[in-house]
């Protein structure tokens, strides 16, 4: 399974005249957003299909320069660490399903013998593969922010004392690429129209069976003038809402 390695390494000055020099909209990816995207059709996440059509059209949008790609050069390494795992998840599923539809259909062709319905292989048609073509796509055209002590200092703060978003794992990367998205949005210029921060880790940001970030958070993204879309559904929506899409 292909892995992140050449990378659009940007600094973070060089992000904010990244961010000066166009006021298209801007997504930042978390890691778990871009891995997200291969868990799609894994039956437990019970995803509905037109968010995979959501997020192909997002995909084009990024590809044909009409939205700015931002992440932080963390999500490189979680990414890598995980893909592997989760592209193996997602075909022993597909093994799983036909194995239990061809047990069905077994029965189905022994009761009635003159219907003869074929046994499938989903494995075949490798899934995997056009979601990390997708995946890719946006990674080729994503700038990520490198490793600074601006972003480092907040992010050691948040972690020690156990705030949003350490207030329950503790993870340091989490506080880390969460300052990365704010203090870039922050020290640029506000006029752009749209700059969403997506992750789907929701029990980290936001409040108990709520999409609205948690209180301290929510003071955070207000003053750094940042949209949190804790979905592909969300982001999708405000970018259609800013017309991008």
């Amino acid at each position: 399974m292909s892995i992140i390695a050449s990378s659009k390494i940007i600094s973070l000055d060089e992000a904010i005249i990244l961010l000066n020099a166009d006021y298209k909209p801007v997504i930042f990816w978390d890691s778990c957003s871009l891995l997200d995207i291969m868990r799609l059709p894994m039956p437990t996440r019970k995803q509905p299909i037109d968010r995979l059509t959501k997020i192909m059209q997002i995909k084009q949008a990024i590809v044909n320069g009409d939205i700015l790609s931002l992440a932080s050069k963390l999500s490189i390494k979680e990414f890598n660490d995980h893909i592997n795992d989760i592209d193996s998840d997602l075909y022993f599923e597909a093994r799983r399903i036909s194995r239990e539809y061809n047990a069905f259909v077994a029965f189905i062709n022994t009761v009635n013998p003159s219907v003869t319905l074929p046994l499938v292989d989903l494995t075949s048609h490798k899934v995997e593969l056009g979601l990390m073509d997708i995946i890719a796509s946006i990674v080729d055209e994503t700038y990520f922010i490198d490793e600074d002590s601006r972003f480092a200092g907040p992010a050691s703060h948040k972690t020690i004392n156990k705030t949003p978003p350490a207030h329950k794992k503790g993870e340091y990367k989490d506080c880390y690429i969460w300052t990365t998205a704010t203090l870039a949005r922050s020290l640029s210029d506000r006029r752009r129209i749209f700059y969403g921060f997506i992750s789907s880790n929701v029990k980290d940001y936001a409040n108990p069976k709520s999409v609205n970030l948690v209180p301290d958070l929510a003071t955070e993204a207000a003053t750094a003038s940042l949209d949190y879309c804790a979905n592909i559904d969300v982001m999708y929506g405000a970018l259609k809402k800013v017309g991008v899409i």
